[in-house]
């Protein structure tokens, strides 16, 4: 009675359609665990990566708030 109950749980059922996503992220954490370890230079690598990747994509969010902005405001003028 207490199975049928926990497994009909909103919380079991998000994490028994996930796990898949939790296996794949748990395997790269290794992969990326061991790189590192044989490696050492390889974290300045990947975060200049990150830091390439978030700036593009800052920069891309502010361009496209500005065309909302743009667009938005032009409701507006009289």
């Amino acid at each position: 009675m207490l199975r049928i109950f926990l497994m009909d749980h909103p919380v079991f059922q998000m994490i028994s359609d996930s796990w898949k996503s939790y296996l794949s992220l748990g395997l790269f954490s290794i992969v990326l665990a061991l790189l590192i370890f044989v490696f050492p230079e390889i974290i300045a690598y990947l975060f200049a990566t990150l830091l390439l990747a978030i700036g593009i994509v800052l920069l891309v969010l502010a361009y496209r708030a500005f065309q909302t902005h743009k667009a938005f405001t032009r409701w507006f003028e009289f």
